[in-house]
């Protein structure tokens, strides 16, 4: 997917998500404060990213997380390396 269109589609999700949501979204948005969100609506919103775009984000990387620029670095990090090597399968 292409940057712009993801870009778009993580912006729609959250409009969606986030009903009292400004327009237009902005990377700076944090989503506790500026979003009025709470960590349950984060963790649902990543939820509903995962299931749409067939992918798992780092549960670790995911806690971290505070604005909306940062999630779609996450996404795009993520979808260009979906199935990063398990260390501890190496020998």
């Amino acid at each position: 997917m292409e940057t712009n269109a993801l870009t778009d589609k993580i912006h729609q999700l959250i409009m969606e998500h986030y009903k009292n949501c400004p327009k237009p979204i902005l990377p700076k948005m944090r989503f506790e404060q500026d979003l009025d969100g709470d960590s349950l609506e984060f963790v649902e919103l990543v939820l509903k990213i995962e299931r749409r775009l067939g992918i798992e984000l780092p549960d670790k990387e995911a806690g971290l997380v505070e604005t909306v620029g940062q999630l779609i670095a996450l996404v795009q990090t993520t979808m260009s390396n979906p199935n990063p090597m398990d260390h501890d399968s190496q020998s």
